[in-house]
């Protein structure tokens, strides 16, 4: 309920319970709330199911996926996944037969976080959880501040405050190079100075954390126009 505090006209959230039955479907079927209500009326449903396992990887997997394809519908938004889980990774025969069958482990999903570029903070509740598989599992990987131990509700809410709060308080930049070969970027650090609106100066130095095999190509060519309005 926290992060449905504060909640803004244009937020939508969207909760989708997981264990390890139809696994996929309650990820894609999980409906974006429009409203404080919405969202709470989704709280207010919650179930837990007594004779399931934990899917976690795959679940998250699932959500990312879901995440990136409504990327590509808004890309003017920003996304942000919470897991929260107070289990491991734990899948049984009997189980959801397609996460039997893929196999998910934690390098699918940090493969998987590298491919959607979507900020995830990850909580575990209670002694049964995998506190390294969830520390690994937070994106960006250097900020491991957004793995946390829920030791009671008090914990979580403050936790769950401060990830909406990093929300809020992001910048993204675009950028644009004449180089031709993108892999050349991957040896570079950026550095940036940014003016806020209440004239502070925030400046550090961003590696290019790009990890593709390929190389990180660009999202696309820019006209001269925006090379004129860039280079000024």
């Amino acid at each position: 309920r926290v992060l449905v505090e504060k909640f803004r006209p244009r937020d939508r959230i969207a909760i989708a319970p997981f264990e390890s039955h139809d696994v996929r479907a309650r990820i894609e079927n999980a409906v974006f709330a429009k409203t404080p209500e919405a969202a709470e009326a989704q709280i207010d449903s919650l179930q837990a199911r007594r004779d399931g396992n934990t899917a976690l990887y795959s679940a998250t997997i699932f959500a990312l996926d879901r995440l990136q394809r409504r990327k590509k519908e808004e890309p003017d938004r920003q996304y942000m996944l919470v897991i929260l889980t107070d289990g491991k990774n734990d899948l049984r025969e009997g189980d959801d037969q397609e996460t039997l069958q893929r196999k998910d482990d934690l390098d699918s999903v940090v493969k998987k976080l590298y491919e959607t570029n979507t900020q995830t903070f990850t909580i575990g509740v209670g002694d049964a959880i995998d506190a390294g598989a969830l520390k690994e599992m937070v994106y960006p990987q250097e900020n491991k501040e957004q793995y946390s131990k829920a030791e009671d509700t008090r914990s979580l809410a403050r936790f769950l405050a401060g990830a909406k709060q990093s929300l809020n308080e992001q910048i993204g930049i675009q950028f644009f190079t004449r180089r031709r070969d993108y892999h050349d970027l991957k040896s570079l650090n950026f550095r940036v100075q940014v003016e806020t609106l209440d004239k502070k100066i925030l400046q550090g130095v961003i590696p290019w954390n790009c990890r593709a095999a390929a190389g990180c190509a660009a999202g696309r060519t820019v006209g001269a126009e925006e090379r004129r309005l860039g280079t000024e």
